[in-house]
């Protein structure tokens, strides 16, 4: 049954919007990355790498909440617009079964965009900064960010399924996205405890300012942000599907 609602699902997708928003919002990523690297002159091949890494995080916190909760919201308004929440429960179909399909098939969604993005950092990295690439520290950056949208895919899901359109999660991507670029600038319990920031604390490269000119250098990742985010997710999306959408 999840094999065949997955498949009726991808079937109701039309258009190219979600593509040519996806194209934007990488465009964007990968032109902060590449002006890292343009900037980065002939320092250090390591930090170099990493800060473009990091670059490509940090802009995340802006575009990445807007572009999962469009993600969302345009899974849960495709049976808003036509009613058909009632169909499918007169049908007999199990709801639940229906929520977790639709956000699975949303959540592969970005798991593919994510890999065509870091695909194309890793080849933008690799060609101006040529030499072998810090694959552990990648893998953990990688990882977290998929982690990290899992949740804010959850959170924006729930919310769109909640109230049965996108407009109140769009609006709160954006409240969330312009709280996580502020508190990523305050004392560390502040990103801590929103997790619209937490794209930012998977930076790696650190900043010493003591001696008046900044000194690089690498910070410890922070491996409990993924694990927290996908427990959070977890929560969430159970707690969500659970409530269904409101009548």
């Amino acid at each position: 049954m999840r094999e065949n609602l997955f498949a009726i699902e991808k079937r109701k997708y039309r258009g190219v919007w979600e593509v040519l928003f996806f194209a934007l919002v990488s465009a964007v990523s990968l032109g902060i990355a590449a002006a890292n690297l343009y900037a980065g002159g002939d320092g250090d091949a390591l930090f170099r790498r990493l800060s473009a890494v990091d670059s490509f995080l940090f802009i995340k916190i802006i575009v990445e909440p807007i572009f999962l909760a469009a993600v969302a919201g345009r899974s849960v308004e495709i049976e808003s617009d036509r009613d058909m929440w009632k169909m499918i429960r007169t049908a007999g179909i199990d709801l639940d079964k229906v929520y977790a399909t639709k956000f699975c098939y949303s959540l592969s969604k970005v798991a593919v965009y994510q890999a065509v993005e870091w695909a194309a950092l890793l080849v933008l990295i690799s060609v101006w900064v040529p030499g072998p690439l810090p694959w552990g520290r990648i893998v953990f950056s990688y990882a977290g960010q998929f982690c990290v949208s899992f949740l804010l895919l959850a959170v924006h899901y729930v919310l769109a399924l909640r109230r049965g359109e996108a407009r109140t999660s769009a609006a709160v991507a954006l409240v969330g996205t312009l709280a996580g670029l502020i508190f990523l600038f305050l004392p560390d319990v502040f990103s801590l405890v929103n997790p619209y920031s937490w794209y930012g604390r998977l930076m790696q490269v650190g900043y010493d300012y003591t001696g008046g000119e900044p000194v690089r250098y690498l910070m410890a990742p922070s491996y409990g942000i993924p694990i927290v985010a996908v427990l959070l997710g977890v929560a969430v999306l159970y707690g969500g599907i659970k409530r269904g959408v409101r009548e």
